[in-house]
């Protein structure tokens, strides 16, 4: 078992990034109850290629008023609309301890927003949320095999279909390279990076030339897919079958939910 993780992508802020992040915190407080920590965990910015922009980030129910009998939340969802070019982009945020569970049972949606490169604290606390001292304490072994079933279906999806689509294929790629990444305690969510890597400039350059070519049938490019996808099937991974530091992940709940009792109880 690898000791950690390694990250491949440098962490950016939102603000320096090119990410349409502009008109989205101010409606996000509007909507979302102390929010902590937003990313974007999915788009060109984030991958490497066209796809639709995602946001999402985490929040914190206080101490205080997960102890009473009130119902809570704990996700928010919705989308923000930008006045510029009328584009939509989806959002989602979730408490601090809902996220940590989904990042437990290995969801997906969980590990891409902790492992974003580009992200902003959007809380007004001295201490910031730390996404990837989460993952480090929380991944397991299953999160590749996760992205193998994805990667398996979609290439499932592929064949049946008589012209593929490019974006789809591109998507196939990045599911296999990441899972190929995790396999070896690396995080990365961007294709060409993952490609470099992993010397897999193959795939990518078969991918590009397929993109150029004026066929769209059964390209050569599912084949190369799929010997890929069996090898990994087969792979020893490097990840723990369980939590590495289960009680990190509890101290980070409470300290987040101490944190948003005290900014409760200060001075408007």
């Amino acid at each position: 078992m690898k000791a950690g993780l390694t990250f491949l992508d440098d962490a950016r802020r939102l603000a320096e990034s090119a990410a349409p992040f502009d008109e989205v915190p101010d409606k996000l407080h509007e909507s979302v109850p102390h929010p902590e920590y937003c990313a974007i965990w999915h788009g060109q910015v984030v991958n490497g290629y066209s796809c639709q922009v995602r946001i999402g980030g985490v929040f914190t129910h206080s101490a205080s008023s997960v102890l009473d009998l009130r119902t809570r939340r704990d996700s928010f969802e919705g989308v923000v609309e930008r006045s510029e070019s009328g584009k939509k982009i989806p959002w989602a945020f979730f408490d601090v301890e809902k996220l940590i569970r989904m990042a437990l049972h290995d969801s997906i949606l969980a590990f891409e927003l902790l492992a974003s490169p580009i992200s902003e604290k959007v809380s007004d606390t001295r201490t910031s949320f730390a996404p990837r001292r989460i993952l480090e304490a929380s991944v397991q072994s299953g999160i590749p095999d996760q992205y193998l079933q994805l990667a398996q279906n979609q290439l499932d999806n592929l064949r049946r279909r008589t012209e593929p689509s490019f974006v789809q294929v591109q998507r196939l790629v990045r599911y296999l390279l990441t899972a190929a990444s995790l396999i070896k305690g690396e995080v990365s969510l961007n294709l060409n990076r993952l490609a470099e890597k992993h010397s897999a400039r193959d795939i990518v350059k078969q991918l590009d030339e397929w993109n150029d070519s004026r066929h769209r049938t059964a390209p050569a490019i599912l084949d190369t897919a799929e010997s890929l996808l069996q090898r990994l099937q087969r792979a020893d991974t490097e990840l723990p079958e369980t939590a590495s530091d289960y009680d990190r992940l509890n101290d980070i709940v409470l300290d987040a939910r101490i944190r948003s009792d005290c900014q409760l109880a200060r001075p408007q």
